[in-house]
C-alpha cells in the first residue's frame, strides 16, 4: 500500500504544546495519551484538549508509519480540526487531510465480509471521511458543486463492497456435517446445523440480492450518499429528479444505488402528482365557491331587507360580491367547465413535458 506523508504530519511533527505530558516514547503510550486528552479516558485526570490529542495522534502515526492501521487516525485527526468551529485554518487542514486518504488508502483493503455493527469500523471509516468531505464543501464552504463528486466516490466505494460480499456469499460452502465419533454427540450436531441454517440464510439474501438490507449501516449509506447528492442542486423542478439521478442509475446497473435513485424519482414524481391535482382542485373549488356566494347574495340581501333594519344590523353582507355575481360574464356550469378544461390542459402539458425530458436524457 502506497501511503503519503499527508500535510507532513508525518515527517515534521509540530511543537508539543503545553498541556502534553511529555514526549510519547513508544507506540502504546502516544495512543494512550491520546485517547486521555481526547477523551478523558480514566485513570488519566488530564484535561480534554484537542490540539494535544491531535499532537499524540500525530506522534503515533510518526512510530508507526507506512501502516495500514494508520488510516483510522488520519480519519480521527481530520474529523477532530473539522469540528474545530471558528478555526477556518484548522478546519481547511481537516478536509486537505481527508482529500489526501481517500486517494491514498485502498478502500478495499479494509473489506469485511460479513457487515460490522461498530461506528468506528475501519470498513466504514473511508464512506464517512467522504461524506464528510462533501459535507464540508457543502455547507461551510458553500460549494455544492465540489461536494458532489465526494458523494459519488462514496457511492463508488460502498458499490464495491456489494459486489464483493455477493460474490463472496454466493461462492461460499455449506459447513461440512461432524464425522461420527466417540466425541461428536448432540452439542456438535446442534452447533452444525445451527451453522447450517445461517449459511441457508446469507444464501437466501445473495440469491435475492438484498445485501443491504434496511436496518443495516451500509443501508443507512446508501440513502444518505444519493439524498446529499441530490441536495447539491438546490430547489429543482418536479420534472427534474430523473435526469439528476440518471449518472447514479447508469454508474451503478443493479446495485442498491440504482434502486434507491429509483425509488426516489417515484416518490418525486407522485409528489409532484399529487401536488398538482391538490392545487387544481383546490383552485376550482374556490372559484365555484365564490360563484356559489355571489349567486346567494342578492336572495340574502333580500330577505333581510325584508325582514327589517335589525337583521340587516345583525349579518352585514359585503357590497363587492353583490358587483361580483352582477359582472360576472358566465353561469356557475359553463365558468367551472372552463376551469376544469384549463387545469387538465396544464397538467397534461406539464407531464408531457417531464417525460419528454427524460426520455431525451
Amino acid at each position: 500500500m502506497r501511503i503519503l506523508l499527508l500535510l507532513g504530519i508525518v515527517a515534521v511533527l509540530p511543537v508539543m504544546p503545553a498541556s502534553a505530558a511529555g514526549q510519547a516514547e513508544t507506540l502504546a503510550e502516544a495512543l494512550a495519551l491520546a485517547q486521555a486528552y481526547d477523551h478523558n479516558l480514566p485513570p488519566s485526570d488530564v484535561e480534554k484538549d484537542a490540539d494535544t490529542a491531535i499532537y499524540y495522534y500525530r506522534r503515533a502515526l510518526e512510530l508507526r508509519p507506512d501502516h495500514p492501521d494508520n488510516m483510522p487516525l488520519l480519519a480521527t485527526i481530520g474529523g477532530m480540526l473539522l469540528s474545530m468551529d471558528g478555526n477556518r485554518d484548522r478546519q481547511l487542514e481537516g478536509l486537505a487531510i481527508f482529500e489526501e486518504m481517500l486517494e491514498t488508502f485502498e478502500y478495499m483493503d479494509y473489506y469485511q465480509e460479513h457487515p460490522d455493527y461498530r461506528a468506528n469500523s475501519a470498513q466504514y471509516k473511508m464512506l464517512a471521511v467522504a461524506v464528510h468531505a462533501g459535507e464540508t464543501y457543502q455547507f461551510l464552504l458553500r460549494d455544492p458543486e465540489k461536494a458532489r463528486p465526494f458523494y459519488f466516490k462514496g457511492m463508488e466505494l460502498l458499490n464495491q463492497t456489494y459486489w464483493r460480499r455477493l460474490e463472496d456469499w454466493r461462492a461460499q460452502p455449506a459447513p461440512p456435517k461432524p464425522k461420527e465419533g466417540p466425541f461428536v454427540g448432540e452439542l456438535e450436531l446442534s452447533k452444525w446445523k445451527s451453522r447450517v441454517h445461517m449459511w441457508e440464510e446469507r444464501q437466501r439474501i445473495a440469491r435475492s440480492g438484498e445485501m443491504f438490507r434496511e436496518g443495516l449501516t451500509e443501508a443507512g449509506f446508501v440513502k444518505s450518499l444519493v439524498r446529499k447528492y441530490l441536495e447539491t442542486y438546490g430547489k429543482i423542478l418536479p420534472g427534474e429528479t430523473e435526469s439528476i439521478l440518471q449518472p447514479i442509475i447508469e454508474a451503478f446497473p443493479g446495485s442498491p444505488f440504482e434502486k434507491e435513485a429509483r425509488r426516489v424519482i417515484a416518490m418525486h414524481r407522485e409528489k409532484a402528482d399529487a401536488y398538482a391535482r391538490h392545487v387544481s382542485a383546490k383552485g376550482i373549488a374556490e372559484y365555484l365557491g365564490d360563484l356559489s356566494l355571489s349567486e346567494t347574495e342578492p336572495i340574502q340581501q333580500a330577505s333581510l331587507e325584508n325582514r327589517g333594519p335589525k337583521a340587516q344590523d345583525a349579518v352585514q353582507v359585503p357590497a363587492v360580491a353583490a358587483e361580483k355575481s352582477a359582472t360576472t360574464p358566465l353561469g356557475p356550469v359553463l365558468a367551472a367547465c372552463l376551469v376544469l378544461v384549463a387545469g387538465a390542459g396544464a397538467y397534461g402539458a406539464w407531464r408531457w413535458r417531464s417525460r419528454r425530458a427524460s426520455k431525451a436524457q
